[in-house]
């Protein structure tokens, strides 16, 4: 490489232990913390092995891309609807394992070593999950592949945060006043219905673990999110990644209870002093009381007095991330294919689909109907078939 840069790729546990120090370093969300990335590796099975590109200028260690090798299905929709499903072995670098110097220079010299990757034949297809759209990666992964070997359209995702005041009397006073009265309203309306039969617990102890698991499986198996296949299910993964969060002091789940039943919960991730939701539900028999929004603010208030920094909301849109968020920026997958007949037959696959969710997209926004067919389109897809 020009410019003292070079290359090289670690596909061993053991390997990566040997840069542990500088990814500590470079590590800012939790999906790519090295003891997260490496739990989730042992603990998926189609994890075949990890695959982390250190670049080096000067025999110095700058920047660093996390990812791993899986054989798994990849789903071609439309919309929330799966039409077919083809397994394929995929390069897939985690969400956040974009680390270190991501200047324009290093972001082009990375970019061009995972598609090497996919000339050597490691993978049929390379999957960057959700790139922030204003970065140097961003731009030089669009510029890479070939027109029949990159994905020709991207769906912007927005990301939401929340950062915090010092206390939550300011956090309120940066509200809007419809804001500031709709929580109001709403804490009202829940205690009025529910007095004292409420009771709010925050998990985050080993001995917690399986009453956690339990109580918030007991709510989510009411969700239509289970129906299509996302939120929060209690299994072998979700328990192991549990505990090595809970061996770290990360894990916080909080649950909502009415008269000693769970009603819901926001369970995820306290990480260098920002909190990082994964999940949340709310059992549907209470919708009307919008125990979710209880619960969130009951939270905001608990994360302002203990000084918490921000409350990272992640990716899609929903009304509440609008009410508390304070800041916005927009994100978008893209999958590069490997430059033979498999990777052909995977862009061939997927165009067509994602150009008719492309213009439907745009279609629907102009008629300002986008948020209301996705929300019919998730509930309808996520009912189960009773014939």
């Amino acid at each position: 490489m020009n410019d003292g840069i070079t290359l090289r790729t670690l596909r061993t546990p053991s390997e990566i232990e040997m840069v542990r120090e500088v990814w500590k370093s470079w590590q800012y969300h939790p999906n790519s913390d090295i003891d997260y990335f490496l739990t989730l590796n042992r603990l998926r099975p189609q994890i075949l092995r990890p695959h982390v590109t250190v670049l080096y200028r000067d025999s110095r260690p700058e920047a660093m891309l996390a990812g791993r090798i899986v054989n798994e299905r990849i789903a071609f929709k439309a919309g929330y609807k799966t039409i077919f499903s083809v397994r394929a072995r995929l390069l897939s670098i985690a969400y956040g394992g974009l680390l270190g110097n991501l200047s324009s220079e290093n972001s082009a010299a990375l970019v061009g070593e995972i598609t090497r990757s996919l000339r050597r034949g490691e993978a049929d297809a390379v999957r960057l999950k959700e790139i922030p759209m204003e970065s140097d990666f961003f731009r030089a992964a669009m510029q890479a592949g070939g027109l029949w070997f990159r994905d020709r359209f991207v769906t912007p995702n927005e990301h939401w945060r929340l950062n915090l005041p010092g206390d939550y009397a300011e956090f309120l006073k940066s509200r809007s006043p419809k804001i500031r009265q709709d929580i109001r309203r709403y804490a009202r309306r829940f205690r009025e219905a529910y007095g004292d039969d409420i009771r709010i617990q925050c998990y985050r102890r080993h001995t917690e673990l399986d009453r956690m698991c339990v109580d918030m499986e007991t709510i989510s198996a009411k969700t239509y999110h289970r129906g299509l296949g996302v939120g929060f299910a209690d299994s072998a993964e979700t328990r192991g990644l549990f505990a090595m969060a809970l061996d770290h002091g990360w894990q916080r789940a909080y649950v909502l209870y009415v008269r000693g039943t769970p009603c819901a919960f926001w369970e995820g991730l306290m990480y260098r002093q920002s909190f990082f939701p994964i999940s949340t539900a709310y059992d549907p028999a209470f919708e009307e009381q919008r125990p979710g929004a209880f619960l969130l603010r009951h939270i905001i208030e608990q994360l302002c007095g203990e000084r918490v920094s921000q409350i990272d909301f992640g990716l899609g849109d929903a009304n509440y991330k609008r009410w508390y968020a304070n800041q916005n920026w927009q994100e978008a997958s893209l999958h590069l294919y490997a430059p033979n007949m498999k990777g052909l037959a995977l862009f061939m696959m997927k165009t067509p689909l994602a150009l008719a969710e492309h213009l439907a997209r745009k279609g629907l926004e102009k008629a300002r109907l986008l948020q209301r067919v996705k929300t019919l389109w998730r509930r309808h897809v996520a009912t189960p078939d009773c014939s």
